[in-house]
């Protein structure tokens, strides 16, 4: 009997001391220590960050520099300018493309050959080319009518357009520096007539528009002096008060 109760009692000291040695024994050991930063050689999310690099010190040049590359930039990304507007192209009667091809052979023969030549081959183009000389011809005429001095003028306007052109023609395909030298001689005394010329066109055309401007003028001040006489005169349309006057 007492060696039973002995053992029990050996085996409940052995049951209580061993977990009480095994917690002392995982207490007692040392916690290692934290493991170092990466070096500088290391890769990883636990690498230092270094600082942002110090504000670069812009120069003056580099300042002035900037706002032109934007503006070249944005120079080479504008739009292309739009195409010149088309000619509107009238529907001529036989007899008005006769008139205007006689008038453009009075002026320019060589110019009336190649409206002729094209009419054959291009139809189109002939049709928009004629169609501007008879915008022409037709205002020439109706300045005829009012101002024959005018007319005058702006023919021989016409006519030294066409011999600059044609002097520029020649300067171009000659090979001589001598003739070269001399058509650009003559070509500068033509323009300097042309000039002139065109000048004394302006300053007409200047002198009618004022003589228009101070008939506009009186016509207002007219139509200021007779106010209540205009009104009046309205008032009556818009009322119908005079419905007997009707015709």
């Amino acid at each position: 009997m007492k060696k039973a109760i002995m053992l029990g009692f050996t085996l409940i000291l052995f049951l209580v001391y061993l977990p009480m040695n095994t917690f002392a024994q995982a207490h007692d050991e040392e916690v290692p220590p934290p493991p170092p930063p990466a070096s500088d050689g290391e890769a990883g999310y636990r690498q230092e960050v270094p600082p942002p690099p110090p504000p670069k010190d812009v120069g003056d040049e580099e300042m002035i520099q900037e706002p032109k590359k934007m503006q070249e930039k944005e120079i080479e990304m504008a739009p292309p300018p739009p195409p010149p507007p088309e000619v509107e192209v009238l529907y001529l009667t036989e007899e008005e493309e006769s008139a205007a091809l006689e008038y453009v052979e009075e002026k320019d023969p060589d110019y009336a050959k190649m409206l002729r030549r094209i009419r054959e081959t291009d139809r189109n183009q002939f049709k928009r080319k004629i169609s501007l000389v008879h915008r022409e011809h037709r205002a020439l005429r109706r300045i005829k009518e009012r101002d024959p001095e005018r007319y005058k003028r702006l023919l021989r306007e016409k006519e030294l357009e066409i011999k600059s052109h044609k002097l520029v023609e020649e300067y171009n395909t000659t090979g001589s520096d001598s003739e070269r030298q001399k058509l650009r001689k003559d070509l500068v005394e033509l323009l300097n007539k042309l000039f002139d010329l065109r000048q004394v066109n302006r300053e007409g055309e200047i002198k009618q528009l004022e003589k228009k401007l101070e008939e506009l003028k009186e016509f207002s001040k007219t139509r200021i002096e007779k106010k209540d006489e205009i009104v009046q005169r309205r008032l009556a349309e818009l009322l119908r008060e005079d419905r007997e006057l009707d015709w």
